[in-house]
């Protein structure tokens, strides 16, 4: 059984946390500040609450287009989660297949990125539609499970996606978009603005 999280754990986030989340380097200095307006305003409307959804495996869905800082907003996210004393876990949803075939492990550590999630308090799936099945005809399948897993323990999972109701509800079966909807229950962030996020200079 995971702990819950809570703000009076104020846990220091540092880079050995965001390696063990499987979180990419080039977001490892997401921070608040950085984000867009809209990402700050649907973080500021997040906050207060974030403890009580993530400990109840209540998910959020992050839609925009390229560029329109969804992973960002995921990220600053898992770090408040990390701070209040929970484990994340990064997904890619490009290796989502890879990671369900052959049990790839966390760096440095012994577990595999799937038993990482199954401690985890967050999950971030990362860029959802971008998962290839073209080794594993049985895929769709495989994600339905797994997010029926998810489900079942509680894991709050954050979403991140271009796709849109449309393509959406076109790409994957029933089974699936029962599960999202249930995992996600209504949270859902759009992000519209394209921003490019100020970089260090020299």
């Amino acid at each position: 059984m995971r702990d819950k999280i809570a703000k009076k754990r104020a846990v220091v986030v540092t880079k050995q946390h965001l390696k063990w989340a499987n979180i990419p380097l080039r977001y490892w200095n997401a921070s608040a500040k950085l984000l867009s307006t809209e990402g700050k305003e649907h973080l500021m409307a997040l906050l207060p609450s974030l403890d009580a959804l993530v400990n109840s495996g209540t998910g959020f869905w992050i839609q925009g287009e390229y560029e329109t800082g969804k992973t960002s907003l995921a990220v600053v996210i898992a770090k408040e989660v990390i701070r209040h004393g929970g484990v994340v876990t990064f997904i890619p949803a490009v290796r989502m297949m890879d990671y369900l075939v052959q049990n790839i492990h966390v760096e440095g550590q012994e577990e595999t990125i799937l038993e990482r999630c199954e401690r985890s308090n967050l999950v971030i799936f990362d860029d959802l539609g971008a998962e290839s099945y073209s080794n594993s005809p049985n895929g769709q399948a495989a994600l339905e499970s797994l997010f029926r897993r998810f489900y079942d323990a509680l894991i709050s999972v954050i979403f991140t996606t271009n796709l849109t109701a449309k393509t959406y509800s076109e790409r994957y079966p029933t089974g699936v978009q029962t599960m999202l909807k249930r995992l996600v229950k209504g949270k859902y962030f759009p992000l519209t603005i394209p921003f490019e996020a100020p970089t260090k200079s020299g």
